[in-house]
């Protein structure tokens, strides 16, 4: 009682394993796994609940993030940084967390990020995970906001390097990076925190690994440029069984790639492409374009999001659930909180999660640079205050903008 509805079949799994690794020498599996426990590990796995994916990122999401980089501080845009290199270079979190160098390339009004990684999730042997694997994006997005450069900028401004990890975890409470990884579920939390008030937003369906399938779902999309499945292999880093030749992993490889992913970003920009459109709007827009190039429905079919969701299950993706506050008062009283003298109790917010206390400037941005989420509350509607510390960031801004 109480186990998982997996955990007999991993048992027996693991009894196979051992019996062929070691060998039993005083029993026999065959007689020990019977067609009965074997019935009942599958009844069990059966009972389990279905897969859920996670939704990729829509066109306003993206955008959001991508403008959020000029609004911010230096330590969000260094978590907001890392989650558009994920969208945009159809990368794992866990992934971009073995970054070994970062550089960019600016010309013609865009900026192309090219990056190398030692091991990745795919890397099975020796040979593999010894070899670097690049990894490409477009750095001016999909709103020509030079997104990339803030986020090198930032990095060096926080003293971040490409070493054991590429970005910590940050503690909001000391206001400072942590000597540990930031993992997929924290980075969940942070995106999630992120996209809050956005269009179409569903909390419980956006998650980490949304970033690499939202690029691969647009690929399969796209219909006046067009992917072709080896294409949309290589963009999400998949190596192609039929192109065993490491040269298909080269930046020339991704250069040619990512001539197409600018001209599909492009027509984004302008308008002629919406990825966000319903499932029949797609349909009819493929028929009216039979005139123009070959009806290819099953080569534009969205299949390399979901084969890569499979490979990629949404484990890493366990961030908490986002909690709403009630309505704000609006009453115009001053707060007695020692830190903030003189801001009324309306310009303060307390996050739900780390209980710090945090100023309101303008624009509905944190004197930290940090934008306000569904995660805060309003300072007049936490009862119990003795615990509350302010946020060390607005607290600096706090006093050198009363100096």
């Amino acid at each position: 009682d109480g186990c998982g509805a997996t955990s007999a079949q991993h048992i027996i799994e693991a009894l196979h394993f051992l019996d062929a690794t070691a060998k039993f020498t005083i029993l026999d599996l065959t007689e020990i796994v019977s067609a009965r426990c074997r019935g009942v590990a599958r009844d069990m796995y059966l009972g389990k609940h279905p897969l859920r994916q996670k939704m990729p990122l829509t066109v306003d999401q993206v955008r959001r993030l991508e403008c959020m980089m000029r609004q911010t501080g230096m330590v969000f845009r260094c978590i907001i940084g890392q989650l558009l290199f994920c969208v945009h270079s159809c990368c794992r979190w866990r992934d971009s967390q073995r970054l070994k160098s970062i550089s960019i390339e600016s010309g013609h009004g865009e900026t192309l990020v090219y990056a190398d990684a030692l091991s990745s999730k795919t890397a099975l042997t020796a040979e593999a995970k010894t070899r670097f694997l690049p990894y490409a994006a477009i750095g001016t997005g999909i709103s020509t906001e030079e997104w990339a450069g803030m986020w090198l900028e930032a990095r060096q401004s926080e003293g971040l390097e490409c070493g054991e990890f590429v970005l910590p975890s940050y503690s909001e409470k000391f206001a400072t990076w942590l000597e540990v990884p930031m993992s997929a579920s924290e980075a969940t939390i942070w995106l999630r925190d992120f996209l809050h008030g956005s269009a179409g937003f569903e909390p419980n369906m956006v998650g980490s690994h949304s970033c690499k399938t939202t690029l691969l779902t647009w690929a399969g999309r796209s219909i006046k440029v067009t992917f072709s499945a080896s294409e949309r292999r290589l963009l999400g880093h998949h190596l192609d069984p039929n192109m065993k030749s490491v040269l298909c992993y080269s930046r020339e490889s991704y250069t040619t790639l990512y001539a197409k992913v600018l001209g599909m970003f492009r027509l984004i920009r302008s308008g002629e492409f919406c990825p966000d459109q319903s499932a029949i709007d797609r349909v009819v827009q493929l028929a009216d374009a039979t005139d123009e190039q070959q009806l290819g429905v099953g080569e534009q079919a969205d299949e390399i999001g979901a084969s890569d969701s499979e490979s990629s299950a949404a484990s890493d993706d366990s961030g908490a659930e986002l909690v709403r506050h009630g309505d704000f008062v609006e009453e115009r009283c001053v707060s007695l909180f020692p830190s903030f003298p003189g801001v009324p109790e309306t310009g303060l917010l307390v996050h739900s999660q780390s209980g710090l206390v945090h100023v309101v400037n303008e624009d509905d941005v944190l004197l930290c640079g940090r934008p306000t989420s569904a995660n805060f509350k309003q300072y007049a509607l936490i009862k119990d205050r003795e615990h509350l510390e302010s946020c060390r960031q607005c607290l600096r801004s706090f006093q050198s903008r009363k100096l």
